[in-house]
């Protein structure tokens, strides 16, 4: 229930395209994929343990271009 709350509070203030979950509310994934409700898309990510190195790499990439 708290998790859906969050959910609907992030939705309300930015409109994400797209919600991408990681980290150890995917262990249970599968267990309450059906019972979250959002305006968007959620799924889990897909580069789970480097999702984080590859997302400065990114940013970082982006930051020099400009």
């Amino acid at each position: 229930k708290q998790f859906q709350i969050g959910l609907n509070y992030l939705c309300q203030r930015i409109h994400p395209d797209l919600i991408i979950l990681y980290g150890g509310i995917m262990e249970h994934w599968a267990d309450f994929r059906g019972l979250i409700q959002a305006p968007c898309p959620i799924q889990p990510a897909t580069h789970q343990g480097t999702a984080g190195v590859l997302g400065a790499a990114f940013a970082s990439i982006q930051y020099l271009d400009d």
